[in-house]
């Protein structure tokens, strides 16, 4: 049986966790890693350039109203193997899914980076647990 949590409609953010409600420029799922598209406008990710704002904790479609979860530990949805402890940026090949960052060095320190991997899990679709840094 697995440790993590599931993702289920309404799911409260941990208390030392930080969400913020923002208007959806498209369909968004919960466990979509979400950036700012436009003004209070979150997008669901889609190349690993844009900056991962946060993680969808509840769904919406266009214009609606959404919890994004931007601090602290939270449930995101991998497309390729990442380990415990890797970098976290935005897939290109499927919206709303993290990868691992390939970036750095060892040794070097992030400079646009915001979340680390705190589990691995080398199936993609798999949630893992990702924490903001």
């Amino acid at each position: 049986m697995s440790a993590l949590p599931q993702f289920y409609e309404g799911t409260p953010a941990r208390e030392d966790n930080f969400m913020v409600a923002f208007k959806t420029s498209g369909t968004i799922s919960i466990g979509n890693a979400v950036y700012l598209s436009a003004d209070y406008t979150v997008s669901a990710t889609s190349a690993s350039t844009q900056t991962i704002l946060g993680v969808a904790i509840t769904a919406g479609v266009l214009a609606q109203p959404i919890n994004v979860q931007c601090r602290g530990i939270m449930d995101a949805v991998i497309d390729a193997s990442v380990t415990g402890g890797n970098y976290i940026v935005a897939s290109n090949n499927t919206a709303g899914r993290v990868i691992a960052s390939t970036g750095l060095s060892a040794g070097q320190l992030p400079t646009s980076y915001r979340f680390i991997a705190l589990n691995s899990s080398t199936t993609q679709g798999t949630i893992i647990q990702i924490m903001s840094i």
